[in-house]
């Protein structure tokens, strides 16, 4: 049968299995939410600063740098752009003022028109956004803080015409502004077809980034480009990953120390109840043994050491008593059996006297026994017959009472004269008085056996 594992070992290994578990546990929580944590801080900070920068957009052309802004006239503008202009113009009619993105032959631009309603004149401000790589630095700057920041971060900011990159530092592999280029399939789709603004991580060119991508729209609510600001996923997955490999660090000696912990407890728990099952076993083979009951171990612990040494010392006191009574048993027995003995042997011997004397009156040595004498010395025969049979009987009864019948074996010479003549001598007369004839042929010599054990046997076997 297998030894099934200790109690002490179960608690402590099982102790220990539960600590690495639930450290585990909490490890791979702890990763999840740094992850997700990580991420909503940068998704949070794109998201804020597309916002951000569409104000900054819209607010440019409040600012004094007029090197930036132009003036437009309908009179000397394409028909295209006075399709584009039109509507932003009726809106500042009705207004007097109105503000929006246009897309114009020159490209994507937002613009400002003031409306004079008593001299009938238009005032139409563009800011021309294809090219304009400073806005997307200056929104940069504002929102992610200074460009040594910014640039340890990777933060982004695009200026999209529809898909393609207009105003952007974004850098290609050779370091230059990824003009032209166009956004992602994925975000180009939702945003551009879908209308709905991106807020994931994305693949800029060939870097993974936490962006942001709303869609920029007319006056008529027609989708005409993209705003796009973007962090860097690396530094973010990278400062995680610093801070999960801590955090590990500080669980695994937490665990290891937590370890520890139930190791002390489960040795402290389980040595008790060793002590107990070491004592239960030294009482199970009659050995005494009490166990050592300190007052700093548990109540439970406690009651039960006590408990066992009281039934223990019960058991003792029970087995000693028994004990006693065992060996005044057996001296009484012994008595018994030597007046046993000594009875048997006593009676041998004037029986075999008396059987002498009988067999030389039944052979006339003292003159022929008269007939009517023939019935009672035949009674005296039988009588002696049977006192011979209870003096073997007594002999036979101290011997199973003191060595019993265990066979002492050795070799006999001559199984016939030793045990069959004994056992035909014995049934003889038995035999005579019904007319059964008894002879021996032949003999077994140097058989090893118990010639008092044979004999018995073969007297049952005769008789």
């Amino acid at each position: 049968m297998r030894r099934c594992c200790s109690l002490k070992r179960r608690l402590i290994l099982w102790g220990i299995a539960l600590t690495w578990i639930t450290g585990s546990v909490v490890a791979a929580v702890a990763y999840v939410e740094l992850m997700w944590t990580a991420r909503r801080e940068a998704l949070a900070r794109v998201h804020d600063a597309v916002r951000v920068a569409r104000r900054m957009v819209e607010a440019d052309l409040e600012s004094p740098r007029t090197e930036a802004h132009e003036r437009a006239s309908l009179s000397t503008s394409s028909a295209s752009d006075r399709a584009a202009l039109e509507p932003l113009l009726a809106k500042a009619k009705a207004q007097g003022e109105a503000h929006g993105f246009v897309l114009l032959e020159r490209g994507l631009s937002f613009a400002s028109v003031r409306s004079q309603p008593g001299t009938g004149t238009d005032t139409i401000t563009l800011r021309r956004l294809r090219g304009a790589n400073d806005l997307p630095d200056l929104i940069r700057d504002v929102v992610f803080g200074p460009d040594e920041m910014s640039t340890r971060h990777r933060a982004t900011v695009t200026i999209f015409e529809r898909d393609v990159r207009i105003a952007t530092n974004v850098l290609t592999p050779d370091g230059q502004r990824a003009v032209g280029t166009r956004a992602s399939p994925a975000v180009a789709r939702q945003v551009l077809g879908e209308g709905r603004p991106w807020l994931d991580r994305a693949l800029v060119l060939d870097r993974w980034t936490v962006a942001c991508y709303e869609p920029l729209r007319n006056s008529e609510n027609q989708i005409v480009g993209m705003l796009y600001a973007g962090l860097d996923e690396e530094p973010y997955v990278r400062a995680t990953h610093e801070t999960l490999w801590s955090f590990l660090a500080i669980i695994t000696a937490l665990t290891f120390l937590s370890s520890g912990l139930v190791w002390w407890l489960g040795h402290r728990l389980a040595t008790p109840l060793t002590r107990l099952t070491a004592a239960a076993t030294e009482v199970a083979a009659g050995r005494r043994s009490g166990i050592v009951v300190e007052n700093s171990q548990p109540t439970e612990i406690r009651v039960l050491g006590e408990t066992f040494n009281a039934m223990e010392a019960q058991i003792h006191a029970r087995t000693t008593e028994l004990e006693s009574s065992r060996k005044e048993a057996q001296r009484a027995l012994d008595d018994y059996l030597e007046v046993l003995g000594f009875v048997a042997h006593e009676l041998k011997s004037p029986l075999a006297g008396a059987k002498m004397n009988l067999q030389l009156i039944e052979d006339g040595y003292y003159g022929e026994p008269p007939a009517p004498m023939q019935k009672p010395l035949g009674a005296l025969r039988r009588a002696i017959d049977y006192g011979n049979e209870v003096a073997t009987s007594f002999n036979q009864l101290c011997r199973a009472e003191g060595v019993g019948f265990k066979a002492m074996p050795r070799i006999i010479e001559s199984l016939a004269t030793e045990v069959i003549r004994p056992a035909l001598d014995d049934a003889k007369d038995a035999a005579a008085a019904r007319n059964m004839p008894l002879s021996l042929e032949g003999d077994a010599e140097h058989v090893r056996g118990d010639p008092d054990l044979l004999r018995v046997v073969m007297n049952n076997l005769v008789g």
